[in-house]
């Protein structure tokens, strides 16, 4: 089923994971299903939002049915930290697509909060930055992408971190007199 999602034939998974749940229904691996059923129903949601900005009728209804899978991971597999971590990451992008972006960063901060060592812990981080650096709340996205370096100094969104706080140190500052040496020799003065 999940290679199913992965090639965005999202009926095909859920269809698969009707039969294997059918088939399990007191596996321990429950928790995974729930996860792969929730990406169908994204995927499903974003063929069916057809690239539009804010999903809409059936596509909506799919990122809403996603949201609510998520939640249930969350609450129902919460003992399994990789699962429930993975839940709430998607479940904070769920919130983006619905355009609840505080929702959204929330979630992402109580993934950080409860699961630091998770895999994607310094995706949510590196998704809290960006959000507020797109709402222009530029002294909580250097915040958020110090606490990544701080945090994941070796995880490969560091890079991109440490390139956007240089960027923030920018923004905001009165331009400097340009002299006319520098235009003329290529240096300051």
């Amino acid at each position: 089923a999940s290679n199913k999602v992965n090639q965005n034939v999202p009926q095909e998974a859920l269809d698969a994971l009707g039969d294997w749940r059918h088939r399990y229904p007191e596996s321990r691996l429950l928790s995974q299903a729930a996860l792969i059923e929730g990406k169908a129903q994204v995927a499903r949601g974003r063929g069916l939002a057809g690239g539009k900005d804010t999903p809409t009728g059936e596509a909506l209804v799919a990122y809403e049915h996603a949201r609510d899978i998520f939640i249930e991971v969350t609450k129902e597999h919460a003992a399994d930290e990789a699962a429930s971590g993975e839940a709430l990451f998607h479940l904070g992008s769920v919130y983006g697509q619905l355009g609840q972006e505080q929702k959204s960063l929330d979630t992402y901060d109580a993934l950080v909060a409860k699961y630091p060592q998770h895999a994607l812990a310094a995706r949510a981080l590196y998704s809290v930055a960006n959000g507020a650096w797109n709402d222009e709340d530029y002294d909580r996205a250097r915040q958020y992408f110090q606490k990544l370096l701080d945090n994941y100094p070796d995880d490969g969104l560091s890079k991109r971190a440490r390139k956007n706080i240089n960027a923030l140190s920018i923004i905001g500052q009165d331009a400097p007199e340009l002299q006319l040496d520098h235009w003329i020799h290529g240096t300051g003065t």
